[in-house]
């Protein structure tokens, strides 16, 4: 496998001794590993038409019910991109995945609720997906994901996530 161009970018980046390499050097392989999950994960779920943002926001809906959910709190739920929930349920929605009506408690918002095709779709993608995941991280032993989790989870909280 041929050396990412980046890697050996921040290689020389993480020289300098203005640099504080140690702290660099984790966020930079965070990042990293970030983007390598999402593009296999981005690919997977491209079979079916559909981003990992997408698929998240029908997973949320799949939970919701018959109730739906409104649109600011699917925002409030993703794991990943909350940058435009709008513009992916106006995606979905025009794939059939999701409608929209008015919400009847609150004139001004919006609830979203998976169509039947929307539940086809997860039938067939969820599984595929779950394997994604795990032949991501199979390389791992449990103690090392366990591991890594807390460790994530510690990073989290120092940074003064609201998670």
């Amino acid at each position: 496998m041929p050396t990412d161009k980046r890697v050996t970018y921040y290689e020389q980046v993480l020289t300098r001794p203005d640099v504080d390499a140690p702290s660099c050097k984790v966020l930079i392989n965070l990042a990293l590993a970030y983007d390598a999950v999402q593009t296999v994960m981005n690919r997977a779920l491209g079979r079916h038409g559909i981003s990992v943002a997408a698929y998240n926001v029908l997973r949320i809906l799949q939970r919701s019910g018959q109730e739906g959910c409104p649109l600011h709190e699917i925002g409030e739920l993703l794991v990943t991109s909350r940058a435009n929930v709008t513009g992916l349920v106006d995606s979905l929605e025009a794939k059939g995945l999701v409608r929209r009506v008015p919400d009847p408690s609150d004139r001004r918002s919006r609830r979203a609720f998976l169509t039947d095709e929307g539940e086809k779709l997860l039938q067939v993608a969820h599984p595929e997906h779950a394997a994604t995941m795990c032949d991501l991280v199979s390389g791992l032993s449990d103690v090392d994901k366990q591991h890594l989790a807390e460790l994530l989870v510690k990073l989290r909280t120092l940074v003064g996530s609201s998670f």
